[in-house]
């Protein structure tokens, strides 16, 4: 319904909305320029889905008021679109009606306002529980009034702000945009950015940010200046800048930087596989080691990240020269320095022109290494522009983060005399963790298998012993299983999967250190249960009477004296791990925290027979493969690793790890392995003892010790695969499954074991009370 080129009675506007909405109507266009009214049966419509209003007041003969009550139950589009043209600081499209309207819709998913006004002196609080997507266009013309705009959308997916053809003239608050996941905003500025700036702020959770700014000083073009901005979770930005001097687009991909800023043209941040290479700028990013000396005793040491460009920095710290540090005068280095450099490191600060400038006025001036120091505590790497051909840079260019480089002014501002040595020692090929961490995985899975087997061969002999005593009565009764043992069958092997994708996929979402802390807390209790499981077991043979006397505790039922006195042990061990975890040895207590679980864990539950064996592993398998790869092509970042590593969360990850220490690694770090690829394989080395025992199979001519060897073998494949892969993290299923399942397969095949493997789980004995029955015979 469109009321502008033609003079139409308020009263039959009115009508024609009424009987619309009498008719059920479910989407409604109105735009409306003249003196026209709106039915109260509008604002109370039952049906009305979509909702498109434009309301334009170019002389002041216009009037909109909502009534008191507003209630649009099932409307999810509104769109309106509210043009004033009066300046007499009077405008009769309330605001305060608009946002009344969007309050009376409980459902609402999609909103865009348009709202242009001069001189509107009011403040906007838009609170929509529901809403998914918000697009607000604020034009003010010539409004000296800075508006406040609270946004209290905690729902909120896409955010679009424009005030590009007007000056961005709103303070802008975010209460809670909390699943915020692609933002733009494109505005005029003029003279302080600070308005820009608390805006950027309020978006910092965003994971997709395009920018479009147009900037005016004093009838000067310049470009936008902008603070140090943190942005926890993006993956994307795309910032247009247009200037006096033409437009300048960047577009940053940062799927491995935990933080990274607004950057402008020339000052790119790069993933490896974006950063372009070329003569002159094809060196490996590697990390650099700046050790310092003050006054001739050895100081802090920090560390940076080499560039693309310029020499490569020696690996051996015997190698490296100590050379005096000089602070740059101008501090950017994009001029020439104000006095002559003898061969010294030169320490300047990132932004205003090109990493590659900054090093070549540097060598020009006779320095012999760049610092330069980013304006964020992260590091960045620094690359070459497409078009860049000055690249005759001979000496090295070094980045080290915000935090290092104030240290050092604050060193070189004592008068102290600064030397610094830069090198980067290699990682070395194998580090003496990895095999520690291959034995305590292989270690684990042998402990829990034998106890495994051992509790399956005693229930079995305990049976018997039964079917012995009590043949007549028990003639018909069907082989028992292990009390408190949990099987799993094909149907939860692949729920299982499901389940673990949909709580890795939960981790990933809401990783932060609060959701860490809970998962310590989580991770506590269930290594608390597995440490005094597998600590009474041990104790029960020398304790016997005190293991086999129970009493009663509210809430738990029946618990053995044993259990009552090792537990108080295991509950102080573990919420001392947990309060001392960030200490240098803390990976201990983890470790035999996570073991005791993981012994529990294989020693409950059970897989029945080689087919739910294979289901699982099989499941496993794709589930290790499509979060460490796969998923990259969803969430622009591997899954599986962001979580292990806990890059969201500000701490050293999920506790759910075993890990050991790099012991001869000059750059420190854990070699980890995660529970996953101990237990899921365990499950079936476990299975294959117990059918060895239940078989009365030798060693040799058994299943668990090639199994053994093929889970050692298929563990040590990753850890090889791991550094071929320069440290980047591997799926340990990928190698682990193929080996112990095919060599499991193979053998049974060959030995015609499969189809007992496959079906049953057990070897076919003979009943105990069927032979008792057949000795009583008489001979005839």
């Amino acid at each position: 319904m469109h009321f502008s080129d033609i003079d139409v009675p308020t009263s039959t506007v009115s009508k024609w909305i009424s009987e619309a909405v009498r008719l059920n109507v479910s989407e409604l266009d109105i735009h409306m320029i003249r003196n026209t009214g709106l039915p109260l049966s509008l604002f109370t419509c039952n049906t009305l889905s979509k909702l498109s209003l434009k309301l334009m007041e170019p002389y002041n003969e216009f009037s909109w008021e909502c009534p008191p009550s507003i209630y649009l139950p099932n409307l999810k589009t509104l769109d309106i679109i509210a043009i004033s043209k009066r300046f007499d600081n009077t405008n009769s499209i309330s605001c305060d009606n608009i946002f009344k309207f969007i309050h009376g819709c409980p459902l609402l998913e999609d909103l865009s306002l348009d709202i242009r006004m001069p001189n509107n002196t009011e403040d906007f609080y838009i609170k929509a529980p529901s809403l998914k997507r918000l697009r607000l266009t604020l034009l003010y013309y010539s409004s000296k009034y800075i508006h406040k705009i609270v946004l209290n959308v905690p729902t909120l997916e896409y955010l679009c702000i424009e005030e590009s053809q007007f000056v961005l003239n709103s303070l802008f608050v975010m209460e809670d945009l909390s699943s915020l996941v692609k933002a733009k905003v494109s505005c005029y500025v003029v003279d302080d950015d600070h308005l820009l700036v608390e805006l950027l702020k309020g978006l910092s959770k965003v994971r997709n940010l395009t920018l479009d700014i147009i900037k005016q000083n004093e009838g000067q073009w310049r470009k936008v200046s902008f603070p140090t901005l943190t942005f926890a979770n993006i993956l994307t930005v795309k910032y247009t800048e247009t200037t006096g001097q033409g437009k300048f687009d960047t577009i940053c991909y940062v799927p491995k930087v935990k933080n990274p800023s607004v950057v402008s043209a020339g000052d790119i941040v790069h993933d490896d596989k974006f950063a372009p290479k070329k003569p002159g700028c094809e060196n490996d990013f590697v990390l650099v080691k700046v050790q310092t000396w003050v006054n001739g005793v050895e100081g802090p040491e920090f560390v940076g990240v080499g560039a693309r460009f310029g020499t490569t920095i020696v690996s051996k710290e015997k190698n490296a020269n100590q050379t005096r540090l000089t602070q740059s005068d101008p501090r950017d280095c994009c001029s020439p320095p104000r006095k002559k450099l003898t061969g010294d490191v030169i320490m300047v600060t990132r932004g205003r022109c090109k990493f590659t400038t900054k090093a070549n006025i540097a060598q020009a001036a006779g320095a012999s290494a760049v610092l330069i120091i980013n304006n964020q505590r992260e590091l960045y790497k620094m690359v070459c522009e497409p078009d860049e051909t000055d690249l005759d840079i001979h000496i090295p260019t070094v980045m080290l983060p915000q935090d290092a480089g104030l240290e050092l002014e604050r060193m070189l501002s004592n008068r102290s005399s600064i030397s610094v040595q830069l090198y980067s020692p290699r990682r070395p090929v194998v580090d003496i963790a990895e095999v520690f961490l291959w034995l305590m995985a292989v270690g684990t899975i042998l402990c829990a298998s034998y106890w495994s087997a051992w509790s399956a061969n005693e229930a079995a002999i305990e049976h018997d012993k039964l079917l012995e005593d009590f043949s007549e009565e028990l003639s018909n009764t069907k082989v028992a299983g292990t009390s408190g043992i949990v099987e799993v069958n094909t149907k939860s092997a692949i729920l299982f999967v499901i389940v673990a994708s949909c709580f890795l996929v939960l981790l990933y979402k809401l990783m932060s250190a609060w959701f860490i802390e809970l998962l310590v807390v989580i991770f506590c209790i269930g290594g608390v249960e597995g440490l005094q499981t597998c600590i009474c077991a041990l104790l029960s043979r020398w304790f016997k009477h005190a293991a086999q006397s129970y009493i009663k505790v509210p809430f738990y039922g029946a618990i053995s004296y044993l259990t009552i006195a090792v537990m108080p042990f295991c509950i102080v061990f573990a919420v001392l791990w947990a309060v001392y975890r960030e200490t240098k040895f803390a990976w201990i207590g983890q470790d035999i925290l996570g073991i005791a679980l993981i012994i529990t864990v294989l020693q409950i539950v059970h897989v029945p027979n080689l087919k739910v064996g294979t289901v699982l592993l099989g499941c496993a398998f794709l589930y290790d493969i499509f979060w460490v790869f796969l998923s990259k092509k969803l969430f622009h970042e591997s899954v599986m690793i962001v979580v292990a590593r806990g890059d969201k969360s500000g701490e050293d990850g999920i506790p759910m790890l075993l890990k050991i220490p790099r012991m001869f690694d000059p750059w420190g770090g854990f070699s980890i392995i995660g529970f996953g690829d101990i237990l899921l394989p365990g499950l079936l080395i476990a299975f294959s003892l117990r059918y060895d025992w239940l078989a009365k199979k030798h060693i040799r001519a058994g299943y668990f010790l090639w199994a053994m060897f093929a889970y050692g073998f298929g563990l040590l494949v990753t850890y090889i695969a791991l550094n071929l892969m320069d440290g980047h993290g591997q799926p340990a299923l990928l190698y682990i499954v193929p080996f112990t399942l095919g060599t499991f397969l193979s053998l049974g095949k060959k030995r015609g074991d499969l189809k007992i493997l496959w079906s049953s789980g057990e070897p076919e004995r003979e009943c105990p009370h069927i032979r008792l029955g057949q000795s009583h015979v008489p001979n005839e």
